[in-house]
């Protein structure tokens, strides 16, 4: 009787597990191509704004002056 008390609450939990799933699905749903493209769009000025600032303070510089930069660390 303890094992079929054991399993209903095992069921209980399953379908309770489930039915959380079934209601807070909406992360799943397919989004369309323009809802994509504005949420990254943040992320794509943030890369450009980084990208400027590495131009403006590093672009001028030759391959050997940045090397000389660089800092080696043994492992």
């Amino acid at each position: 009787m303890e094992m079929l008390i054991e399993k209903a609450w095992h069921w209980a939990g399953a379908l309770l597990a489930v039915l959380a799933v079934a209601l807070f699905q909406t992360a799943c749903e397919p989004q369309p191509v323009a809802a994509v493209a504005v949420s990254m769009r943040p992320a794509a000025d943030d890369a450009a704004q980084a990208d400027a600032a590495w131009r403006k303070a590093y672009g001028a510089m030759s391959d050997d002056e940045r090397m000389r930069g660089v800092v080696y660390e043994p492992e």
